[in-house]
C-alpha cells in the first residue's frame, strides 16, 4: 500500500483527472508551460508560425477548458484572438474559390510553414475548404458552357500560303 502524497506535492495527471480534482477542490492546477506567459506572447506576435499541433493537436480547446478552471479570461482572450488569426489565415491559404494560387513562396515563408501547424480543428477547416473548393469545381464542370469548342460545321481556315518577296 501507497501512502498518501505529502500536502504540496507536485504530480502529473492527465488533465481529465485533474479537472476533476480541481472541481472538488481537492487540488489546485498550475498553468502548463505551453499555456504560459511567454507562449502566449508569441501566439499574439506571428500565430502562423507558432506550431500548435506540436504542443497539442487539441491546443485551444484544451487550453479553454484549463483557462475556465483556473477562471483566467486572459488566458481565454489570448486563444480566442489566436484561434483568430490563425483562422484568418487558414482563409487566406484557401483564398477565392476557383482562383489559382500558389500555396507556397520563399517570399513568403511563414505560408509555407504555416499548413504544418495546424491543429485538428484548423485541419479540419484547411482540408474541409479544399474539398468544398473541389465539389464547386466538379459542380460547375458539369455545365461546361464556359469552354469554348472548335465547331463541327465550319472548318478552321487554311493557314495563308506565305508569300516570297521578289525583288
Amino acid at each position: 500500500m501507497r501512502p498518501d502524497l505529502a500536502e504540496g506535492a507536485k504530480v502529473q495527471v492527465p488533465f481529465w483527472l485533474a479537472q476533476g480534482f480541481v472541481r472538488r477542490n481537492a487540488a489546485e492546477i498550475e498553468v502548463p508551460t505551453m499555456y504560459g506567459q511567454a507562449a502566449q506572447e508569441d501566439l499574439q506576435r506571428d500565430p502562423a508560425v507558432c506550431r500548435l499541433g506540436d504542443k497539442s493537436r487539441y491546443y485551444f480547446e484544451v487550453g479553454v477548458r484549463l483557462a475556465s478552471l483556473l477562471k483566467d479570461q486572459g488566458l481565454v482572450d489570448d486563444l480566442m484572438n489566436g484561434l483568430l488569426m490563425r483562422w484568418q489565415e487558414v482563409v487566406t491559404l484557401l483564398g477565392n474559390i476557383g482562383v489559382s494560387r500558389n500555396q507556397h513562396s520563399a517570399l513568403n515563408p511563414g505560408s509555407s510553414i504555416f499548413p504544418s501547424t495546424l491543429t485538428v480543428a484548423e485541419e479540419a477547416m484547411f482540408f474541409g475548404g479544399r474539398e468544398a473548393e473541389e465539389h464547386f469545381k466538379q459542380w460547375i464542370d458539369r455545365f461546361a458552357a464556359y469552354k469554348m469548342k472548335a465547331s463541327q460545321i465550319a472548318e478552321p481556315p487554311a493557314p495563308a500560303a506565305k508569300k516570297l518577296k521578289t525583288q
